[in-house]
C-alpha cells in the first residue's frame, strides 16, 4: 500500500518562522549538520521567503551501521566544521556561546 502513496514534496520552511523559533532552529541545525556541511544547493536551497530542503530517499548513514554516541560525535564535528569554514547555513539568526 505504501508504494501506491504519492511522493512527498520537498520540505519548505518560511524564514519568518525561522526568526520566530531561532533558538530551536539552531539546535535542530546542529542535529543535521552533516547535511549542511556540503553547502547550499546540495541538500537545501534558499527560495524567496523560505528555505527548501531537498528531501530524498538517500541517507548518509544507515541506523544499523552506527551508534548514538558515534553519531553525536560526528554531528558535533560537522557542526564545528560548518562554523569554522563559514558554511552558509539555512538560518536567519544564530546564537552565540552565551545563548544570545
Amino acid at each position: 500500500m505504501a508504494k501506491s502513496l504519492p511522493s512527498l514534496d520537498n520540505t519548505k520552511l518560511l524564514k519568518s518562522d525561522l526568526d520566530k523559533y531561532a533558538g530551536d532552529w539552531v539546535t535542530h541545525l546542529q542535529l543535521i549538520s552533516d547535511f549542511l556541511k556540503p553547502g547550499e544547493g546540495v541538500w537545501w536551497k534558499e527560495v524567496d521567503d523560505s528555505i527548501e530542503f531537498l528531501d530524498g530517499p538517500d541517507k548518509l548513514h544507515h541506523f544499523r551501521s552506527t551508534s548514538i554516541p558515534s553519531e553525536q560525535e560526528l554531528l558535533d564535528a560537522c557542526s564545528n566544521e560548518c562554523l569554522v569554514e563559514k558554511v552558509k547555513l539555512p538560518a536567519t539568526k544564530l546564537r552565540d556561546d552565551n545563548g544570545k
